[in-house]
């Protein structure tokens, strides 16, 4: 019974991780090259945020927070920044 449950738990971290991975590859929640003021996703980069010319650094993460919620709503998951900010 105990290996059933550690198993049924190795099954659900594995599905979690894949879900992850599924929002990460998607992680612009669908925006890439979309833009949202002056700040944008890069058209073939999704991970990639661009100032378009003129944005502030809130408008940047604006636009972090924005696809972030998106994703958490899509996908029921968090997903964080790993990047350095500047």
């Amino acid at each position: 019974e105990e290996a059933a449950k550690e198993a049924q738990a190795q099954k659900e971290a594995e599905e979690r991780e894949q879900e992850e991975k599924k929002a990460a590859k998607s992680s612009s929640g669908g925006k890439a090259g979309k833009s949202l003021g002056k700040a944008g996703v890069h058209s073939r980069q999704a991970l990639v945020l661009v100032n378009r010319g003129g944005a502030t650094g809130a408008d940047i993460i604006h636009l972090s927070d924005t696809i972030r919620a998106d994703v958490r709503t899509r996908f029921d998951i968090d997903i964080h920044p790993e990047v350095n900010i500047l």
